[in-house]
């Protein structure tokens, strides 16, 4: 299986931290993507699951920020046409 999105970093540069994880907390894979201005793509290496609970967890550190002047929601990253899929 591999895990493909876009990304878009909130703020200040940060670190993203991807984890393929089973359901019931067994972890296949951790991936650590750096993040800078503007858009950026990722696509994962292939992880062998071996499982049908699959579930992808993704975290920034620092602090949220707020998206615009004119827009209040706080977020450390955002994320947009997230893939999972075998190759």
């Amino acid at each position: 299986m591999k895990v493909k999105f876009q990304f878009l970093v909130s703020g200040v540069s940060r670190t993203l931290s991807l984890e393929v994880i089973t359901n019931s907390g067994k972890q296949m894979a951790s991936f650590k993507i750096p993040m800078t201005g503007g858009w950026g793509d990722y696509e994962s290496p292939n992880v062998d699951t071996n499982s049908e609970d699959v579930v992808v967890r993704l975290s920034a550190d620092g602090e949220p920020y707020r998206l615009s002047d004119r827009d209040t929601r706080m977020t450390k990253f955002l994320i947009q046409n997230i893939l999972l899929f075998s190759r």
